[in-house]
């Protein structure tokens, strides 16, 4: 699949095709939110720089395959900032012993921040997906943030 949130869009796929009410929510690095501004603006939105910690969140816009599925199926996204990420990578460490890369950490940074609050009835999944980190920038991100 072309880049472009092609994994959000497969999770949306799977997740509506057996919880076809299931909420779901997209998470993007603030500098590289282009889901976001897309989901906000009705049509693809292009970011000619994005940056952040987040690598394997770094597209340039939504995918022009995966746009239609994310539009019909993702109906809220938030971001949330490269230093809340690492806080949340150093929670997720701290409290549960697993070392992830920033691209994964960014949903347990949307909750932790409360962008993202869990309530009304039924399960949350958060996909907290990667652990391809460096050991030393890992602890670097973690212990300076």
């Amino acid at each position: 699949m072309p880049p472009g949130e092609g994994v959000m869009a497969g999770l949306a796929l799977a997740i509506v095709d057996g919880f076809p009410k299931a909420a779901i929510i997209g998470i993007e690095p603030d500098g590289a939110d282009d889901f976001c501004q897309s989901l906000e603006a009705g049509k693809r939105v292009r970011i000619e720089r994005p940056s952040s910690i987040c690598d394997g969140l770094l597209s340039y816009d939504v995918g022009e395959h995966n746009w239609p599925i994310l539009k019909e199926h993702v109906t809220q996204a938030v971001s949330v900032t490269d230093l809340e990420t690492r806080q949340a990578m150093r929670w997720i460490y701290e409290n549960h012993g697993l070392r992830t890369e920033p691209s994964g950490a960014v949903t347990v940074a949307a909750i932790l921040t409360g962008r993202v609050c869990p309530n009304g009835e039924g399960d949350m999944v958060l996909v907290d997906s990667g652990r391809n980190v460096d050991e030393q920038a890992f602890h670097s991100w973690i212990y300076t943030a």
